[in-house]
């Protein structure tokens, strides 16, 4: 499946949750940021889960200088096997080679 997108600004870059926490036993609400991953491609040949850091105005891997050129949605299952005696091994999608040309 090919489902890589050159709109990095359509890749989701995270949400904030509300969640009630004690402190000192009373309830009291606060924000956290919940970071969506994506895969990430370069336009150097890397592809790598990667996610937006705010503070910094890059993506994880990447500088605010070059950063990725493509993205898909991340999925942890989708490129997980498991082999006879259980071994896991996580690859990850292939470069989007078609696409590059576009991005540029």
């Amino acid at each position: 499946m090919n489902n890589w997108s050159t709109d990095m600004s359509a890749a989701p870059k995270g949400r904030l949750v509300e969640r009630v926490i004690k402190i000192k036993g009373k309830p009291v609400k606060r924000q956290d940021v919940v970071r969506d991953r994506v895969w990430a491609a370069g336009s150097n040949g890397l592809v790598t889960s990667s996610h937006w850091i705010d503070e910094w105005g890059r993506w994880e891997m990447f500088n605010a200088e070059t950063p990725p050129f493509a993205w898909r949605p991340y999925d942890p299952d989708e490129f997980l096997t498991v082999d006879e005696d259980g071994k896991k091994t996580r690859t990850r999608p292939a470069y989007p080679n078609e696409l590059l040309g576009i991005a540029k």
